[in-house]
């Protein structure tokens, strides 16, 4: 996979959300096993701060692909 890395923003992380919705959803898309998947959490700004750290990992000389996301749907949360 070209992707090495995959950052999500997700503020409620419980129930359907919960368990690192992010490499879920990156596995259900038929993502590389291989590659990282995190779900952080900072509330309003969850989905920025993916792009913040994404961003911050390709001018350290991490990686050269990364994807930023964010994701919430209330109606799951409970």
């Amino acid at each position: 996979s070209e992707v090495e890395q995959v950052i999500g923003g997700c503020v409620t992380q419980a129930g359907q959300q919960a368990s690192n919705v992010t490499r879920t959803a990156w596995l259900n898309t038929s993502g590389d096993y291989t590659t990282g998947a995190t779900t952080i959490d900072t509330q309003c700004g969850s989905g920025q701060q993916a792009n913040n750290l994404i961003h911050a990992l390709i001018e350290a000389g991490t990686i050269d692909v990364g994807l930023a996301c964010g994701v919430e749907l209330m109606s799951r949360v409970g």
